[in-house]
């Protein structure tokens, strides 16, 4: 028998490196199946029912053998990983035929006797039966081989080989799905510590300096400035705000967005017209062109987060201010039914186009990208109202468009 010096084993490092998917996915699959517990069972028990003293089973492609488990008691020099030429073994004959090659003894099989695969290797006898998946896909191969004669091509022999190659088909397709399922769970765990480094980067690393520069930027503001220098503090300070706004929406997009959702903190508000009002001010100091009128029906304790649904009033409000008719007023109704709590804002102006509104409430959705914005208003808004178990839903006609929110009373 020839051993591992005399014959063409391709090794790992004599291999070239190949980093596509094709070949991640080919080596995750030999992996899968070394690990395979019962393989090496098996290889041992067809060596002691053949007389062979070589097993090994395979993971064969149209262009590679590569050796999974390796049972060897002849010195043929092959471990788990080695790889053969697939163009100098049976192997790429059992693959394209679907069916086992049997050899008792080369020297008098009238198909293989002048073969140059059985001189090369050194063997006599050898048997080779196809490894199927329960997908009917192909695997590789279930072989023996040994330099002296035995008998294979009994039915007995076959039928093992069989049986052998349908439990280890099993076994390998289990495997290969439960290696995809772990590599799954470490990639996503590696996203989620991504994940949460970017939200961490975003809410904490980048407002630490902001809020220097804006701490500040008041300072300066306290202090006897030239007419020049107090207009450049007042635009630092309004950059400030601006760039903190943005901020929060992509803190608040990469939470929806990327992480487990707008995370909210319930709990019955009692003063939730006074601050709603106090929040349309805050607007109404800024955006003097619009006509704001509201009205309440709040009858009853809400159970929400208030700080995030004075985020969605706000939202919605500027919404209504960027696009709304300056002619006409924005109206913002309030309400409680008997199990609802019911926000609408309503605003003349253009009518949303019918084939936008689908994407209404998707991020970095505008309609004029000369606006100020991430286009995260809206989305947000959405965001935080399913946080709360409930809606958003926005109608638009020539006459107006309105903005509805609806939460349950009690979460």
């Amino acid at each position: 028998m020839q051993t591992k010096k005399t014959h063409e084993i391709l090794h790992r490092e004599e291999r070239a490196s190949l980093s596509d998917v094709a070949e991640q996915k080919l080596q995750a699959e030999v992996k899968a199946a070394s690990m395979v517990e019962v393989v090496p069972r098996i290889l041992d028990v067809v060596c002691k029912i053949t007389g062979m003293r070589f097993a090994a089973m395979a993971r064969v492609t149209d262009a590679r053998w590569i050796a999974c488990n390796v049972q060897d008691s002849v010195n043929f020099g092959m471990v788990a990983g080695d790889e053969l030429n697939i163009a100098e073994t049976f192997c790429t004959t059992v693959h394209k035929s679907d069916e086992p090659v049997l050899i008792d003894d080369v020297p008098n099989d009238i198909v293989y006797c002048q073969h140059p695969i059985p001189a090369q290797y050194g063997f006599k006898s050898y048997i080779s039966v196809p490894i199927k998946l329960p997908n009917g896909e192909f695997f590789g191969t279930l072989c023996a081989l040994d330099p002296t004669p035995s008998k294979v091509k009994g039915s007995k022999i076959l039928s093992m080989f069989e049986l052998f190659t349908e439990l280890i088909g099993l076994h390998v397709y289990a495997a290969i799905k439960l290696e995809k399922t772990e590599e799954s769970l470490l990639q996503e765990k590696q996203t989620a510590a991504l994940r949460e480094q970017f939200i961490a980067v975003l809410g904490h690393d980048l407002k630490n300096p902001l809020g220097a520069i804006q701490g500040s930027a008041s300072l300066l503001s306290k202090m006897e400035l030239t007419d020049r220098a107090l207009p450049l503090v007042n635009v630092v300070t309004n950059s400030c705000q601006r760039m903190g706004a943005l901020i929060d929406d992509i803190t608040d997009f990469a939470r929806g967005r990327l992480g487990g959702g707008i995370i909210v903190k319930c709990r019955p508000e009692s003063g939730l017209e006074s601050a709603i009002n106090a929040t349309i001010e805050e607007i109404k100091v800024k955006e003097s062109l619009h006509n704001i009128k509201i009205n309440h029906r709040i009858s009853t304790n809400v159970c929400c987060d208030q700080q995030r649904l004075l985020q969605v009033v706000s939202n919605l409000l500027a919404n209504a201010v960027a696009y709304g008719d300056t002619d006409q007023a924005i109206t913002i109704e309030t309400e409680t039914t008997t199990n609802q709590f019911i926000l609408k804002v309503n605003n003349a102006g253009q009518k949303i186009p019918e084939d936008r509104m689908p994407y209404l409430f998707n991020p970095f959705c505008r309609d004029d990208e000369s606006r100020n914005g991430l286009g995260l208003g809206l989305y947000i808004s959405s965001e935080i109202a399913k946080a709360h178990k409930g809606t958003l839903n926005a109608t638009s006609s020539d006459e107006e468009t309105c903005f509805c929110l609806s939460i349950p009373l009690k979460n």
